[in-house]
């Protein structure tokens, strides 16, 4: 199947390459991470709280935006920095070269990916949320991924300087949407699994908690960009999956 083939492939590309995947993404995940712990945005997660806080005018929307602005700048960092370290074998030191421009390019073509995958996603949640409420938040995510999966083939060539438009990464990925499901459902499953000890069993541990949440989300990001690396190479590139 070759939905398996795709997420082992990645996996691979991490753990097989892990001090270059830790040169690349080390230092700049831990920066999000010590700034999340430093401005306690766990309010986030609490709906009401953050809403009562932004009826008194004391939610810290400062914090919120340098985080946020923070993260988004060192997650392209890192995605532009692993796709060329896979793809054309660039190394890396303590950090990843910074490539302003490609990172901004990068950005541009996941903010129309992003754009879609929302109104797509959304519109199938509705429909099944219409025929069968309980599938709602799982069709919706399943439609995410795939669609998401497809058109995000498209990124690694702003990386690397070899611009790739929505409609070639489109037609490129066309006959495989089983392919695609496959690979959507493996990682729901797997993401989902993985983050079970946090939730059941080190819940009442919160430092334990946090660090598994730590390691996990580092994996989550790395496979994620890894899975797309793999896509890229696959279908722009023509790779084998070997």
């Amino acid at each position: 199947m070759k939905g398996w083939q795709i997420f082992i492939h990645s996996v691979r590309q991490v753990f097989g390459n892990f001090e270059a995947a830790l040169r690349v993404s080390g230092l700049l995940y831990l920066l999000q991470a010590a700034l999340s712990v430093i401005f306690d945005l766990s309010i986030l997660q609490d709906e009401a709280a953050m809403r009562a806080e932004i009826m008194a005018g004391t939610f810290n929307w400062a914090a919120v935006l340098l985080v946020l602005v923070v993260s988004v700048v060192t997650s392209l960092w890192i995605a532009v920095g692993w796709h060329r370290y896979v793809l054309l074998v660039e190394q890396a030191g303590l950090l990843p070269p910074f490539r302003g421009e490609l990172m901004l390019k990068y950005f541009g073509k996941s903010l129309a990916v992003g754009v879609i995958v929302l109104v797509i996603a959304s519109v199938a949640g509705f429909v099944a949320g219409m025929l069968y409420p309980p599938l709602a938040p799982m069709v919706t995510m399943l439609v995410a991924l795939m669609i998401g999966n497809r058109l995000s083939v498209i990124l690694p060539g702003s990386a690397v300087g070899k611009p790739t438009s929505l409609s070639e990464g489109w037609a490129a990925t066309s006959g495989d949407n089983g392919t695609f499901l496959a690979l959507s459902v493996i990682m729901l499953v797997v993401f989902s699994v993985i983050q079970l000890p946090a939730v059941y069993i080190l819940n009442s541990v919160p430092l334990l908690a946090f660090i598994w949440s730590l390691g996990t989300g580092w994996l989550f990001l790395m496979i994620s960009i890894s899975i797309i690396t793999t896509l890229y190479g696959h279908y722009i590139e023509k790779r084998a999956l070997v």
